[in-house]
C-alpha cells in the first residue's frame, strides 16, 4: 500500500496534499493493525484485515 501511495504522488503532482492525507491515514490503520494483530497472535485468534500485512 506504501507503494501505491508513493506511485500516485509522484505521478499526480496536483494530488499530492489528498494522498500525502491518505498515507498518513493508511500508516495510522498500518499501526492499528499490527496491535490487533499482536493482540489476536496471543490469543491464537486470527481476524481478517482489511489489507494484507506489507
Amino acid at each position: 500500500m506504501t507503494v501505491y501511495f508513493r506511485m500516485v504522488r509522484s505521478s499526480y503532482g496536483l494530488e499530492t496534499l489528498y494522498i500525502r492525507e491518505a498515507y498518513l491515514l493508511n500508516e495510522e490503520r498500518l499501526q492499528c493493525l499490527a496491535r490487533s494483530r499482536d493482540a489476536t497472535s496471543q490469543s491464537g485468534n486470527q481476524v481478517g484485515p482489511s489489507m494484507p500485512p506489507v
